[in-house]
């Protein structure tokens, strides 16, 4: 009836030198998702994303702003962005969890 998704990207650590261990993750899996949801008739998809995507950047606190610029977040969030418009221009049933930290 559904898809939960948790998907996300592989972080050796939140050191700002760090980065993704594959930083194209979810660039390809969630094509490869909405495809296989389509071949199966599946239209509703929840996915886990973070407080500061897309318009809820201005919902969280200032230090937590500060704390996405200058960690190996700043690499994520875009990621994220990204993931939650290709569901968006899917057409499916997409609610995307942006839980604050």
């Amino acid at each position: 009836d559904a898809v939960l998704s948790g998907l996300g990207l592989r972080l050796p650590g939140i050191a700002p030198w760090h980065r993704a261990e594959d930083p194209t993750f979810l660039d390809r899996a969630i094509p490869a998702l909405i495809e296989a949801m389509r071949a199966n008739g599946v239209r509703r998809v929840a996915v886990v994303s973070s407080g500061g995507v897309g318009d809820s950047i201005d919902a969280v606190p200032a230090a937590f702003r500060w704390f996405i610029a200058l960690s190996a977040l700043r690499h994520v969030l875009p990621a994220l962005g990204r993931m939650e418009q290709a569901l968006l221009a899917s057409g499916l049933d997409a609610c995307a969890c942006r839980p604050p930290g």
